[in-house]
């Protein structure tokens, strides 16, 4: 019998987690930089900032932002039109 570790317990209830799904309005363009917003977008804190926003994903990754909690989440359009959060 192997043991498990807690870092194993944990990382077993996250997969085991109900899919999360944008609730909110949906945006259609970057707060930050204009750009349209197709089928991703993060709704993240801009570095050295403590406002949030609706920003196109290669632009956050472009001014350094992170995703996680208390940074940011990533979510990707699905072919029903439900926006999944796919990380953060």
């Amino acid at each position: 019998m192997t043991k498990m570790t807690l870092g194993d317990v944990l990382a077993d209830k996250l997969q085991a987690r109900e899919p999360v799904y944008w609730c909110g309005e949906v945006p259609t363009k970057c707060q930050l930089s204009g750009k349209r917003i197709v089928s991703r977008f993060v709704d993240g804190r801009a570095p050295g900032s403590a406002t949030w926003a609706f920003v196109h994903p290669d632009y956050f990754k472009q001014i350094g932002g992170q995703l996680g909690l208390g940074r940011g989440q990533l979510y990707e359009r699905q072919q029903t039109g439900r926006w999944l959060k796919i990380e953060g």
